[in-house]
């Protein structure tokens, strides 16, 4: 009598968190660990396009996300093991614009500036 073992247990991810980068900045990726006895494949999805495919042999799987254009952007990863169970994990990317990052770094010094101008006229106070 021969025994059949069934494997019904899907991938399982650890979970990767969002994450938010200045366009043109360089070295930002996507880094999905998950957990599987029988490994074999592997989908990127971003913003609904088939970004990258292959095959998954359990290690980690690092996809580079430096090209991505100033926007938020779902990227979603399919994991498929040999028997054909699936899981997915979805990373909501956040590329925000040079000219968005320049109001900030504008906001933050004016701030700064009324905050040393206050302190200034408090110090002139305390001196008359």
């Amino acid at each position: 009598m021969d025994v059949v073992v069934v494997d019904t247990t899907a991938p399982i991810f650890d979970s990767t968190p969002d994450i938010s980068y200045i366009v043109g900045t360089v070295g930002n990726s996507l880094e999905w660990s998950a957990t599987e006895l029988y490994p074999d494949q592997y989908e990127v999805w971003v913003d609904g396009v088939l970004d990258s495919s292959g095959i998954w042999n359990g290690s980690n799987i690092v996809v580079n996300i430096d090209e991505l254009t100033a926007d938020v952007h779902n990227c979603t990863i399919v994991l498929i093991d040999q028997s054909g169970n699936s899981a997915s994990d979805t990373v909501i990317v956040t590329v925000i614009s040079d000219s968005t990052s320049l109001i900030i770094i504008v906001i933050i010094a004016a701030a700064g500036g009324v905050v040393l101008i206050i302190i200034i006229m408090k110090k002139k106070q305390g001196s008359s």
